[in-house]
């Protein structure tokens, strides 16, 4: 039975996840917050329930354990030197007969479920549904708290028995609340993250990670702005960022930008400073998609552009970002999914 032994009527997958910082905008500055990311995480213990295609139940429970696992120091070669600080995601999963609805899907006849059929299923497609569940909160957990996670490579144990290892992952807007208040817009919150998980979780085909509506794009574009942890999309981010902010703001193919920028003032409020970063967003995305950006290779050391205005592009791209997360943070808080725009004509002049 080896590993197969983990065949249980109830599996435990604990997914270890070392996270090097979190940083959370405050103030002026963008402060190391894992205390406070820790303390909201532990509060959504036992509200993270789901159900997996009406085979398995599942509940969520997060830890932060003082101690790691001696197989895992050793593996990640942590004995003498630990600069991590530990998430511990435990889904517990109730197998039970249903496992042959997993299997039968729209047959209708019995499916015949070997061991071996289980073993995949359960150490690949369940596991990695969950791996996909984590990144979202994550996802959440920076709508509702700006700022940048960095975190190493995750390792999957099933009942204390190691599967395999996922990718870690990073975003840095760190960038965003300086030059936010610099422009004095957009300006953005910090929101408990049950209630953007609340909110998220009711977007259609999110939990699937489907785009299904224009806010569900947005979603989905957003979700590219979260980088592998030794590469980095940077130069790219301008691109997702305008996609999401397009799917949410524009309704025609016909003057994209004048779109996106008045119904943004509509519900970012009117931006006084340096209107021209404005314009300077559609430029850079344009000299990307056309093959006018000068930047550094895939995997070279320095991602930051050569160009001599690379500068100007992060700042177009931090604004650009600081507009997407802000919009979330309002549907967020008038609990909306869909913004629907109406235009009016008004004479100040006129007695009506």
């Amino acid at each position: 039975m080896n590993k197969r032994k983990f065949i249980l009527k109830k599996s435990e997958f604990c997914f270890w996840i070392p996270v090097r910082s979190i940083f959370i905008l405050k103030d002026e500055f963008p402060k190391n917050s894992l205390t406070e990311f820790c303390a909201e995480i532990k509060k959504l213990n036992n509200e993270l329930k789901f159900n997996i295609e009406g085979c398995f139940d599942v509940s969520v429970n997060v830890e932060f354990p003082k101690e790691v696992r001696a197989d895992l120091e050793e593996r990640l070669c942590l004995k003498d030197f630990n600069p991590y600080t530990f998430i511990l995601f435990k889904f517990c999963v109730n197998i039970d007969s249903r496992m042959h609805n997993f299997f039968e899907g729209n047959t209708s006849k019995p499916a015949i479920v070997s061991l071996e059929n289980i073993v995949y299923v359960i150490e690949d497609t369940i596991s990695d549904l969950f791996y996909d569940f984590m990144f979202k909160l994550i996802m959440c957990s920076v709508v509702a708290k700006p700022g940048g996670i960095c975190c190493g490579t995750v390792t999957l144990y099933i009942n204390d028995i190691f599967i395999k290892d996922f990718p870690g992952f990073h975003v840095e807007f760190a960038g965003i609340h300086k030059k936010s208040k610099d422009l004095d817009w957009p300006h953005l919150c910090r929101l408990p993250i049950q209630k953007v998980w609340d909110w998220a979780e009711k977007i259609p085909g999110f939990l699937e990670s489907k785009s299904e509506t224009s806010l569900g794009r947005a979603m989905a574009a957003f979700s590219y702005l979260f980088s592998s942890l030794y590469e980095s999309d940077a130069k790219l981010g301008i691109f997702w960022a305008v996609m999401a902010l397009e799917a949410i703001y524009c309704n025609s193919n016909t003057g994209l930008k004048e779109q996106l920028f008045s119904k943004a003032e509509t519900i970012l409020g009117k931006i006084e400073k340096d209107k021209k970063i404005i314009t300077s967003i559609y430029d850079y995305r344009s000299k990307i998609i056309h093959g006018r950006y000068d930047f550094s290779y895939q995997h070279s050391a320095d991602f930051r552009d050569q160009e001599k205005e690379g500068k100007d592009y992060y700042d177009s791209y931090e604004i650009a970002v600081a507009m997407l997360i802000g919009t979330f943070q309002y549907m967020v808080e008038h609990d909306i999914y869909e913004l629907n725009f109406k235009y009016a004509l008004t004479n100040k002049g006129a007695n009506i």
